[in-house]
């Protein structure tokens, strides 16, 4: 929307239309493991930051920070913590929610 159009909103309108941007530093810690073909199986911890965009609604509030913090970090431990990353070229589909993973400690194939 430019600033004609903008200019002829009512104040709720113009609010209503308002994008706001906000960085939400270090939500959560994500641990992980990885294959690291010198050292075999390393692990390692990330913080994780956001950016959350939005509308403002008609109390200038994008959304409530504590519910919005806690769902991503919620989203983030039930789909990333504590997990294994493989590179897709060390994984083979064995179908039925099976795989394999051809690595090996110290060599080439890694």
């Amino acid at each position: 929307m430019n600033t004609k159009e903008t200019a002829k909103l009512s104040p709720a309108e113009r609010i209503a239309t308002t994008v706001v941007r906000m960085f939400v530093d270090d939500v959560t810690v994500l641990d992980y493991a990885y294959l690291d073909p010198i050292r075999g199986v390393v692990g390692g911890s990330l913080h994780v930051d956001a950016e959350l965009t939005g509308y403002l609604d008609e109390e200038s509030v994008v959304f409530d920070f504590s519910y919005a913090k806690k769902q991503i970090k919620a989203t983030i431990d039930d789909l990333c913590d504590h997990r294994l990353a493989l590179p897709k070229e060390f994984v083979k589909d064995l179908g039925e929610g099976r795989c394999r993973v051809d690595f090996a400690y110290g060599s080439k194939l890694a």
